[in-house]
């Protein structure tokens, strides 16, 4: 994390190119796979909520998505070094999920990737949005950027990922779905099991919604 804020003030968002020149071709150049070129596109074009606002905060990103041979079990992986944020997708277990599953995957690997550059570019702000990653952050000797964000998903981001879900929904042409599904998916790689806000019920709704959206039941 960056030692003191470093506001940046032009407004860039790229996979290797600039946001304003993103299209199914730009994109392209770093996602081969058609149905994930054109659900990234939809996902990088939500205007509504804490999404929408991210995609078009004032600061310069460098972000890359891209596919990779990841584990089976691993929808996706976004690493941050020298100031620079990957996220890989896995081609593979990504092709047996629903579209509004793929959507989910992008917008959490997203998240990853905005606290990230937040936390590098803009930490005075950062401090003070998201006062409970720093105080994680700060608290242990040896920190897990990517638990102490999941922590921060959890307590920020569920309602933001459900209502980006269904702004998916009505961007893509599909059919609504109820409230429900887009709270269970916002779940997604995070521990739903050990939240104490979530009743059983609510954790075996969780569960098998997730399994069916991961594997197009």
């Amino acid at each position: 994390m960056a030692s003191g804020p470093r506001i940046l003030k032009t407004l860039r968002l790229y996979l290797h190119v600039e946001f304003a020149a993103f299209s199914k071709d730009t994109i392209g150049n770093e996602l081969q796979t058609e149905y994930l070129k054109e659900i990234s596109l939809d996902v990088l074009n939500l205007k509504k909520g804490k999404v929408g606002e991210i995609l078009d905060k004032s600061s310069i990103w460098n972000w890359t998505i891209k596919e990779a041979d990841l584990p089976d079990n691993m929808n996706a992986i976004t690493t941050f070094k020298n100031g620079v944020v990957t996220t890989r997708l896995n081609r593979e277990s990504l092709g047996k999920a629903t579209r509004l599953s793929v959507a989910r995957t992008i917008i959490h690997e997203l998240i990853h990737a905005y606290l990230s550059l937040h936390f590098q570019y803009e930490s005075g702000s950062a401090t003070v949005n998201y006062p409970g990653m720093m105080k994680a952050w700060v608290a242990s000797t040896n920190p897990d950027l990517n638990q102490v964000q999941h922590d921060e998903i959890k307590r920020s981001f569920i309602t933001e990922i459900a209502g980006a879900l269904m702004e998916y929904d009505q961007v893509s042409g599909s059919k609504p779905g109820d409230d429900s599904v887009y709270f269970d998916l916002s779940w997604g790689g995070l521990d739903f099991a050990g939240h104490h806000e979530l009743t059983k019920n609510d954790k075996r709704r969780i569960q098998k919604r997730l399994l069916a959206e991961q594997f197009g039941l």
